[in-house]
């Protein structure tokens, strides 16, 4: 417990980017902030790949992955298999602005060291795609 927990700190010092962004938007409506923070992984992480390849290079072998899965989709199966939503639109969020989630997003101190700080308007596109609001911000996933 000691190890995972100063991991963890060690992790949260370094920057916890997009997801976690998306996660403190979403908080407003009482879910755990540990499903908002996997359904904001299943929502950022390709753009983050495309953003950062050699980083998430490392993650997607971590993992375990064939190259025919994304990182994203990785992370889905595992939520999934876990009984967990892996969007937005699954958890039962109900989005009254996504405007403002995707501005309160992109000012969060989450992008401040993340290696893909996206822009207002492609936090409104993961939401809206999380929220199957039909965006096409994000591959479809693995079922």
């Amino acid at each position: 417990m000691l190890l995972a927990a100063f991991a963890g700190g060690v992790s949260i010092g370094m920057g916890l980017g997009p997801a976690h962004a998306i996660a403190l938007s979403c908080s407003d409506q009482g879910f755990h902030h540990g499903v908002l923070s996997g359904i904001g992984l299943v929502a950022t992480l390709d753009a983050t790949a495309a953003s950062a390849p050699q980083r998430m290079a490392g993650i997607h072998e971590a993992m375990g992955l064939p190259s025919s899965v994304s990182t994203a989709q990785g992370v889905a199966m595992l939520m999934r298999d876990l009984g967990l939503p892996t969007t937005l639109a699954e958890l039962g969020y109900a989005a009254a602005d996504v405007d403002a989630l995707a501005q309160a997003a992109a000012r969060s101190h989450f992008n401040l060291s993340a290696p893909h700080k996206p822009d207002a308007a492609q936090y409104a596109g993961f939401l809206r795609h999380s929220l199957g609001l039909g965006a096409a911000a994000a591959p479809e996933l693995l079922s």
